[in-house]
């Protein structure tokens, strides 16, 4: 149930290793994650051997895949890049027509998923259940709604931190985007209705998939609003709206080379979006063809 570290994701890691050898964009990214990809080989081979892969290094993993899936679309890019925001990064700068900003951020199962976890070592089953008007407070938060509200702080917490932005800066002709590693998401990534829910909100889903939460304000149970919507009351959801063009969704599950390209789902800011950003899309390396 919850996200771990399959024998196909350790191949298709090593794959990417590989692929990026011979890139001289991608010596960075090896060099950061060498440690890293020596370790995955050792395991591969002996999984008693090596160290076990830590929490941390996950995203590292997602990152040389990510940079295999631009060096397939023919994209140069750059690691690791200072945008103007303090001492911080993102993940890619993609040196396209018009240039890209990527953050990476994983989303993995929360403790409430953990604990409305059921598993006896053959099966494993999630309950989790929306939360009644007068539900405890641990009711509320072992809740689908509950995990949309935490991925919107996680996916947040790339854009601002501690009170103030971080990595991305005020738009000037640069398309910026996060992109959601969603596979820890409520146990299985949750599916396409959820992940427009945490950018957009219920604007355009069907009744049956529009979450909703009891406004601490007004007391009034009412639709949870995306971080692209004004009434979201994330403290980074203002930084979201002024900063970030796009938000990206994708959960692998057959990690072929192709399926990160083939698979993302695109959530675009109505704050920013224009003829500009839009043509930006037409252009994007890794656009998705599928509507």
């Amino acid at each position: 149930m919850f996200y771990s570290l399959s024998t196909e994701e350790v191949v298709a890691t090593l794959r990417a290793a590989d692929a990026l050898a011979s890139v001289p964009w991608a010596k960075p990214l090896l060099k950061h994650n060498a440690d890293t990809v020596n370790n995955l080989r050792i395991r591969l081979d002996d999984r008693t051997a090596g160290r076990p892969v830590r929490d941390n290094e996950r995203g590292l993993l997602c990152e040389l895949r990510y940079a295999e899936t631009l060096h397939h679309a023919e994209a140069r890019a750059e690691y690791e890049v200072n945008a103007g925001v303090g001492d911080t990064t993102v993940d890619f700068c993609v040196l396209s027509e018009p240039t890209w900003l990527v953050e990476l951020v994983g989303l993995r199962a929360s403790k409430a998923v953990e604990a409305a976890t059921n598993d006896n070592g053959v099966y494993a089953s999630l309950v989790l259940s929306s939360p009644q008007p007068k539900a405890t407070f641990a009711e509320q938060i072992q809740s689908e709604e509950a995990e949309i509200i935490k991925a919107q702080e996680r996916i947040g917490e790339k854009a601002f931190r501690q009170g103030t932005p971080v990595k991305f800066p005020q738009p000037a002709g640069k398309i910026q985007m996060i992109m959601v590693d969603v596979r820890g998401f409520i146990g299985g990534g949750g599916d396409h209705y959820d992940w427009r829910h945490i950018a957009n909100g219920p604007n355009g889903l069907p009744d049956c998939a529009i979450r909703t939460w009891t406004n601490p304000n007004s007391r009034v149970n009412e639709p949870i609003a995306g971080l692209f919507e004004e009434r979201c009351r994330g403290r980074a959801a203002p930084t979201i709206r002024e900063r970030i063009h796009v938000i990206g969704f994708v959960c692998e599950k057959t990690f072929e080379p192709g399926e990160i390209a083939s698979s993302t789902v695109y959530c675009f800011n109505p704050h920013l979006v224009g003829d500009t950003v839009r043509a930006a899309y037409e252009a994007w390396p890794l656009r998705n063809p599928r509507p």
